[in-house]
């Protein structure tokens, strides 16, 4: 005769609590072992969720950045482009490179040994670039003030607002560049390697023929 449903369940649970009390000394390290891996497995998961919601934010802070030195980089502009007919002050100048110097200082608290190679390479790259155009307005300002060509408040004159504007011009592609890249998730480095690799091409003769002198003087071979 069939047992009813309820007693096999109680019958199966009873062998179960038996198998478990007869060879418990067995079962401990099993059960721990076991839990042990969860516990292994929902860390790991858990510090690559956080690992890529960080690269995501990071990526993103970079976007950003590009944007707001962009609109920075086009105030600028629309000041210089007027420049030859409304008179522009140092100060309107020097408070937009102090945006940008804002903006560089900002992306320096990504913690790079938190991103995966590519996006910390694309991270040292852009830095580097905020960081050049910073360099390039500066010695923009510096040219035009402090051999006091021009006074405080000024007008330009041709030749060095169609100078200013072309400079405003290449920082801006290289920030539109890299944002380009960035929101597509390119590698921005690219654009260096190729640099390197044609410039290689066209003077590593020359240059390791000097290496090779330099080293002559040592004693080298």
């Amino acid at each position: 005769m069939k047992l009813p449903l309820y007693e096999r369940i109680g019958d199966f649970v009873l062998g179960i609590f038996h198998v478990m009390k007869t060879k418990w000394d067995k079962i401990i390290p099993i059960i721990i072992s076991i839990v042990s891996v969860a516990i292994s497995l929902n860390t790991w998961n858990s510090y690559r969720t956080a690992n890529e919601e960080y690269m995501k934010r990071s990526n993103q802070a970079l976007v950003n950045s590009s944007k707001l030195a962009e609109t920075d980089i086009d105030i600028l502009t629309g000041k210089v482009a007027e420049s030859d007919h409304i008179a522009v002050t140092k100060n309107q100048i020097d408070y937009q490179i102090y945006s940008l110097k804002q903006n560089l200082k900002v992306i320096e608290d990504i913690q790079i040994t938190r991103l995966p190679q590519r996006n910390s390479m694309n991270y040292q790259v852009y830095r580097k670039d905020l960081a050049d155009v910073i360099y390039r307005l500066n010695a923009k300002v510096t040219e035009l003030f402090e051999n006091k060509k021009y006074k405080q408040s000024f007008y330009l004159t041709a030749g060095d607002q169609e100078d200013f504007m072309n400079s405003l011009a290449v920082v801006r592609r290289v920030l539109l560049d890299d944002r380009n890249a960035l929101q597509k998730r390119n590698d921005l480095a690219t654009k260096y390697l190729k640099f390197n690799q044609k410039f290689q091409e066209k003077n590593g003769k020359d240059l390791n023929e000097r290496v090779s002198g330099d080293l002559n003087v040592y004693g080298g071979k």
